[in-house]
């Protein structure tokens, strides 16, 4: 997912029961405006990234419209200065959805649902 992307995902786009994520206008050359895609949200990688969007749920209490309620260039600052901190070189956001593509790739993940798009 584009960093744009998660810092626009509102608590309205979360299907707890099917555990997916509604991603609003995914970004896409062709056709981006009305490109909704539903995601599984799922821990087949070994990372359970369903906790996050619950502990944001309860460190809130759903009282901000976002589930993430940062700017994107706040979280691109962030990311980077992390990895500065971390003595990480040339390691860039999108690098993260080349990666997350590759370990589902080589799961055992047998979810039918994929996700759209890296």
């Amino acid at each position: 997912m584009h960093v744009d992307g998660i810092c626009s995902v509102e608590w309205t786009d979360l299907d707890n029961a099917g555990r997916m994520l509604l991603i609003r206008d995914l970004k896409d050359p062709r056709n981006t405006v009305g490109n909704d895609q539903p995601i599984p949200i799922s821990t087949a990688t070994g990372f359970d990234a369903w906790a996050p969007v619950t502990a944001q749920g309860k460190h809130l209490g759903h009282t901000q419209k976002w589930i993430f309620p940062y700017s994107s260039r706040v979280a691109r600052t962030a990311f980077r200065r992390t990895c500065v901190e971390a003595g990480v070189k040339d390691l860039h956001f999108h690098d993260l959805r080349h990666e997350g593509t590759r370990v589902q790739d080589q799961s055992a993940w047998t979810d039918s649902r994929s996700v759209p798009t890296t």
